[in-house]
């Protein structure tokens, strides 16, 4: 695993590392049209440990989404296995809460409704679900709109609505595809310190999915980068950077900076298989600015 350097002070090696909570063992996944096979990922491993806040970037193809989806048991591999706790995944549970880019909010329901549906389905009594949703929608700064409707909302309260709705369970993991990418910079700079904040006072394990090299700076304890045709991992870079973080921050910077490098000479490849051969990177410059999209049009 490789190491980024930073200012912030590394922990002791002395420190009993946390323990392995979700794992990937040689994991591949295809699909077919009938005529065509399309490998999405092929021999990932990979261990996330207790706690751990886990970026996971890479150009758009390279099977990001089809790893969390793995994750989440809402797919099968082809071949390997996922683990949780040792276990293997054999389909979604609620121990894993997904968040996708569409808040998939029920438009019938109000907040309160919509944060109260998994605990329903749960099978939990009225007045703990009640207690439950008042303490999430205080978590996301939301308890006054508790009985509003949700085309009411803009689209960083719907987000947290999302948000609190996939805490609502208590789950261990929580999985997020790109759960910002729709928002403005300032809706997703405010979402970065709140999900900041949430992660660490939950202690939850977070796996997110993200285009954007900067977000995943801000929020990452490692971040993953993933090759495409076939979507592998790269490597794993360690982010030492104290918190709370923000986008504008120098060291963030200069590590989303460092990063773009690494994944350069992948998205050069990507570009010159859809444009040609002939196809050359602008001298000196990296392909993506530093705080942009990785993926938008490849």
């Amino acid at each position: 695993m490789s190491a980024i350097p930073s200012t912030a002070a590394r922990q002791s090696a002395l420190e009993v590392p946390a323990p392995v909570i979700l794992s990937l063992q040689g994991v591949g996944r295809a699909f077919s049209n009938g005529r065509d096979r399309n490998v999405a990922v092929e021999d990932v491993s990979l261990d996330i440990q207790q706690g751990e806040f886990l970026c996971v970037i890479g150009p758009s193809g390279c099977g990001k989404s089809t790893l969390l989806n793995l994750m989440a048991g809402l797919e099968r591999p082809d071949r390997g296995q996922v683990l949780v706790r040792g276990e293997p995944v054999r389909g979604p549970g609620p121990d894993r809460a997904v968040m996708f880019q569409e808040h998939a909010l029920f438009p019938w329901r109000t907040v309160a409704g919509n944060v109260s549906y998994p605990l329903e389905q749960l099978g939990w009594k009225r007045e703990r679900i009640a207690q439950r949703v008042e303490e999430l929608l205080r978590l996301v700064h939301l308890a006054r709109f508790a009985k509003s409707n949700v085309h009411e909302l803009s689209g960083g309260m719907r987000q947290r609505v999302a948000l609190a709705r996939a805490l609502a369970g208590d789950p261990d993991i929580l999985l997020m595809d790109e759960p910002f990418a729709a928002l403005d910079a300032q809706t997703r700079e405010v979402l970065l310190m709140e999900l900041q904040r949430l992660w660490q006072s939950s202690g939850k394990t977070v796996v997110f999915v993200t285009h954007n090299v900067r977000e995943a700076v801000v929020l990452g304890t490692k971040v993953a980068l993933m090759a495409t045709r076939p979507g592998r991992i790269q490597r794993v870079l360690q982010v030492d950077l104290p918190r709370p973080r923000s986008v504008e921050d120098r060291d963030v910077t200069l590590v989303a900076a460092s990063m773009n490098q690494h994944l350069k000479a992948e998205i050069e490849r990507v570009l010159r298989e859809e444009l040609g051969d002939d196809y050359r990177a602008p001298e000196g410059r990296l392909v993506r600015p530093a705080g942009g999209p990785l993926g938008s049009g490849i």
